[in-house]
């Protein structure tokens, strides 16, 4: 039996999973970026292009911030995250069918700030009361079932763009205010009950959720009652705010990550010190077993007889 963990081991997993994310998020946003270089072509003056490559970058810092919870929740095994991570999927899946569907954002400005919003705003609501509930049967169905979910979701916002797009929600702007106003008050709920749950349990990685509701909700509040300023004015503070909320989510994963290896290496010093007061010692026998019977550890007096 290895006498500690093996932080060779660790980094090994852990590069090979975000490996395997980055290769996979790579190869959807291929279609994408041809897109978006195919769009440009189309593009009548430098706000068009402006537009375009907000929402492409958009995009990709979208998954890359889903990428970034995925990781963090293979890592920590912790269900918030998973539900914080299929509220980010949304978000992505959003704006790829933005781009899929050669939807007009050029036109109107007001329809370029609420496709998000009006395709998904529903889904985030439930997805972030559920990920603040301590437990509930709908959170065990959906952790029991991660693939069926996110197929789930897959086909919500495919249905409710349909939907949305056939009733000219898009351009409705007491629906638009409605929705905006719902998430105004679930990511203030979901920015004070992260908190609270980073407070209480000490996990840094809710400090960071927190953070990022608020900004969401700055954000939000900012579109609710700039409706009819200068487009180009909206689209820089949105997206700049929207940027700032992605990149705070890779950030914190990332120094999350650094916390975990420096538990693991802290880890490895206290077991350490156990080994060796344990294979050391000449009078006491010491076995270690699971649950199951099966045996963790046992000591050299222990095995020698």
């Amino acid at each position: 039996m290895e006498n500690s963990i093996d932080n060779k081991l660790i980094f090994q997993k852990e590069n090979k999973f975000t490996k395997q994310i980055i290769s996979s998020i790579l190869i959807v946003l291929i279609p994408f970026i041809y897109k978006v270089f195919s769009k440009m072509k189309l593009a009548n003056n430098d706000m068009e292009l402006v537009s375009l490559f907000a929402e492409a970058f958009g995009l990709i810092f979208s998954m890359m911030a889903c990428a970034s919870f995925l990781i963090s929740y293979k890592r920590k095994k912790n269900d918030r995250i998973f539900m914080i991570f299929l509220v980010y999927l949304s978000l992505s899946m959003s704006v790829a069918f933005q781009f899929l569907s050669c939807f007009n954002t050029y036109e109107d400005g007001f329809q370029y700030y609420n496709y998000d919003v009006v395709s998904s705003w529903s889904l985030k609501l439930v997805l972030i009361i559920i990920a603040l509930s301590k437990s509930s049967k709908i959170k065990s169905i959906i952790i029991n079932n991660k693939f069926k979910s996110i197929f789930a979701i897959f086909i919500y916002i495919l249905m409710s763009t349909y939907i949305c797009e056939y009733f000219n929600l898009y351009t409705n702007e007491n629906f638009f205010k409605f929705a905006n106003m719902c998430l105004i008050i679930i990511y203030f709920i979901g920015n004070l009950g992260f908190l609270y749950l980073g407070i209480k349990e000490k996990e840094y990685l809710y400090f960071t959720i927190s953070s990022i509701m608020f900004i969401l909700t700055i954000k939000t509040l900012y579109v609710f009652f700039n409706l009819n300023i200068s487009q180009m004015y909206q689209m820089i503070i949105t997206s700049s705010l929207g940027y700032l909320a992605l990149l705070t989510i890779i950030s914190g994963s990332f120094v999350e990550l650094v916390m975990y290896i420096s538990k693991v290496k802290n880890l490895n010093k206290n077991l350490k010190v156990f080994y060796n007061l344990s294979d050391n010692s000449k009078h006491s026998f010491l076995l270690i077993c699971n649950k199951k019977g099966e045996v963790l550890y046992a000591n050299d007096k222990f095995k020698n007889n």
